[in-house]
């Protein structure tokens, strides 16, 4: 066998090895549903919230607004996925609200 042909086998063996490690290391981005809406409405529907004077409402609906911003963009980097809201996916994407959810719930740290 020529020698050329040695080097050939060897760099597309090289190469389909560094393809493996950079999808091992570096995976692509996939996407994944979140249900906002219902997140939304859940926090507003909350009956010890509906109890508050309306100044503290507004507060807190800056709070829990900045709050779930911050968590799903956390979201989306842990997870490596594009986070569209659900009602934008027909089907066959994941649905991360149950954990987007316990995240919002959990105390800030």
């Amino acid at each position: 066998m020529p020698r050329w042909s040695y080097g050939l086998l060897f760099g597309l063996a090289g190469g389909l090895i560094a393809l493996l490690v950079e999808r091992i290391v570096f995976p692509p981005l996939t996407v994944a549903q979140v249900d906002l809406a219902g997140l939304v409405n859940e926090h507003v529907r909350h009956p010890d919230l509906m109890k508050l004077p309306d100044a503290e409402r507004s507060m807190d609906a800056a709070r829990f607004a900045a709050r779930l911003e911050q968590e799903t963009a956390n979201l989306a980097r842990d997870y490596r996925v594009v986070i569209l809201a659900a009602p934008a996916l027909i089907s066959g994407a994941p649905d991360l609200t149950p954990v987007l959810r316990k995240r919002i719930e959990a105390p800030s740290p």
